[in-house]
């Protein structure tokens, strides 16, 4: 068997008493059992590394990648982000050439040296600890993601579920599709009950979106250059509800969804 890690509704409130409305209020909070993370720009800081290394290419054509560019090939699965970046750019390279340069210039030690982002080693920690099932979704290939995680051991091992779109061959759509994460919830031993009681989280509006549409609870890490808005542009407003954003997972405060409280 293939390894698999790498291969509410709101009730209505009742007002006839006082106990009731309580009870209500505390409902609308969601109950998360399940935690799926992106791994990219979310728990290790590889989108600095990407973008260093993309414009370094990107000069030698008298280019240059801005941030809207950035933010629509973010969470795409590999060919899918080359083929938007050619596109955007008028690039005089096709998407293959651009994968070409880009894997030439990524050499593995660049990978090794990547570091965790701010509270991301703490939250991975305490949800183990509480023995919260936890799962990666990333557009990467296998061997990548492994490649990524080789000094962070620490993280990996709380790992159950890693899911790669890259080379998986269950996902025929990447992100915003909902299929990455819908995927690695089917793949958890002990599956959640329903996509409401899954919290993914995301610093790519694509990611945010595949989410929603996967019908689960998301916190959306944003970068300091997205615009100032609740949520992406993508999400109908109907679905804000389920997008929280936070400018770090350092903000995280898991008794808001129903998981254990940190301790400082």
């Amino acid at each position: 068997m293939q390894d698999a890690r790498v291969s509410s509704s709101q009730r209505p409130i009742a007002w006839t008493s006082g106990l009731s409305i309580i009870s209500a209020l505390l409902n609308m909070w969601p109950s998360i059992s399940h935690v799926i993370f992106d791994v990219d720009g979310l728990l290790l800081d590889t989108e600095s590394l990407y973008s260093a290394i993309s414009n370094e290419i990107l000069e030698e054509y008298g280019l240059k990648m801005t941030y809207d560019t950035k933010r629509k090939i973010m969470g795409r699965k590999p060919l899918e982000a080359a083929s938007v970046l050619v596109n955007e750019l008028s690039a005089p390279f096709t998407a293959f050439e651009w994968i070409s340069m880009f894997k030439a210039r990524l050499t593995l030690d660049k990978w090794h040296l990547v570091p965790p982002l701010p509270g991301a080693e703490k939250l991975v920690l305490h949800l183990a600890k509480h023995d919260v099932p936890i799962a990666v979704a990333t557009g990467c290939r296998s061997d990548e993601l492994r490649h990524k995680m080789r000094n962070h051991q620490t993280l990996w091992k709380h790992i159950s579920v890693a899911v790669a779109s890259g080379d998986d061959p269950m996902i025929r759509h990447g992100k915003p599709e909902p299929d990455i994460f819908l995927t690695a919830a089917s793949r958890f031993t002990n599956q959640p009950e329903n996509s409401d009681a899954v919290l993914v989280f995301e610093d790519s509006p694509l990611g945010v979106e595949a989410a929603v549409r996967a019908g689960m609870h998301v916190i959306w890490v944003a970068a300091p250059e997205e615009p100032p808005s609740a949520i992406p542009e993508t999400i109908h407003p109907s679905a804000a509800s389920r997008v929280t954003r936070l400018p770090s997972l350092l903000e995280f405060k898991p008794e808001n969804f129903g998981l254990p409280q940190m301790q400082e």
